[in-house]
């Protein structure tokens, strides 16, 4: 009868022994696992700090639009009868007497350029001012030939 207790006990050994392996195994694949999403979490994170950077910088360039639209806004308001709207257009009208290359050099440096007429509608729009404008129509390259300033 001892033999059919040796026979049990090895059969409950081997089976421990497996079990032991299994768990071995089970545990190497969880840690694979785990080291393999301790990698994507951290991708994750990088890709959550380099969105997060470029939001900072959309939102400072948002306030830096802001600033400036608010600038726009205070100097056109503190000069309202210096500008004229016509369609899409504004039109600065200088309380100072200036050359033509002046009033040019003005205009270029605020972003702009002096009148290109492009339709009767714009001529008369000018007449009604009862202001002297410069246009920027010039001749300076070549004596009598008149060019527009983009041109």
């Amino acid at each position: 009868p001892r033999e059919g207790k040796d026979g049990s006990c090895r059969a409950a050994a081997a089976f421990l022994g497996l079990l032991c392996l299994f768990l071995v195994a089970g545990l190497i694949t969880l840690m694979v696992q785990l080291n393999n999403l301790t990698k994507e979490l951290d991708q994750l994170q990088t890709s959550f700090n380099n969105l997060a950077e470029g939001q900072n910088q959309l939102q400072k360039r948002l306030e830096d639009m802001n600033k400036e639209r608010k600038d726009f806004q205070r100097k056109i308001r503190g000069c309202y009868k210096c500008w004229r709207r016509f369609g899409s257009s504004y039109y600065y009208i200088s309380t100072e007497q200036k050359t033509w290359n002046e009033s040019r050099n003005e205009c270029l440096r605020e972003g702009a350029d002096l009148v290109i007429i492009n339709s009767e509608e714009e001529q008369r729009f000018l007449i009604k001012l009862k202001k002297s404008v410069w246009i920027g129509l010039t001749d300076q390259h070549e004596e009598n030939v008149w060019k527009w300033v983009l041109c």
